[in-house]
């Protein structure tokens, strides 16, 4: 069953390559992205302080989401536009993995050790 799903999405998803491309390029499909992410972002920031979360991942991830946010709708800012969204992507995607870590409570991200071992 996996084996035909896999056969059917994939001419699918070659087919949709040039219109990611072009998409890529429109300022309306970065603000869209960029607005799709804060509900989802502000939803696990909101979990984590309710729950005494850690303020540095907060911090980070709400940093990240306002770089996006900034170079998605600041017209001043549009020279930096690539960097700043970069940053903010990297801050955003980074705060969410280390809390996605922390919650797993597992010191590894596929196979790879990211805290020494002590022993």
């Amino acid at each position: 069953m996996l084996c035909l799903l896999h056969c059917l999405a994939l001419p699918l998803l070659v087919m949709l390559i040039p219109l990611a491309a072009q998409a890529a390029e429109s300022e309306v499909a970065h603000r869209i992205l960029a607005v799709a992410a804060v509900p989802l972002s502000l939803r696990v920031i909101w979990k984590t302080l309710s729950a005494g979360g850690n303020r540095v991942f907060v911090g980070v991830a709400l940093t990240g989401l306002g770089l996006l946010l900034l170079a998605a709708f600041i017209k001043a800012v549009s020279a930096y536009e690539e960097p700043i969204t970069v940053v903010g992507g990297v801050l955003l995607c980074s705060a969410h993995v280390w809390h996605w870590m922390q919650q797993r409570g597992k010191p590894e991200l596929h196979g790879l050790l990211l805290e020494a071992d002590e022993t």
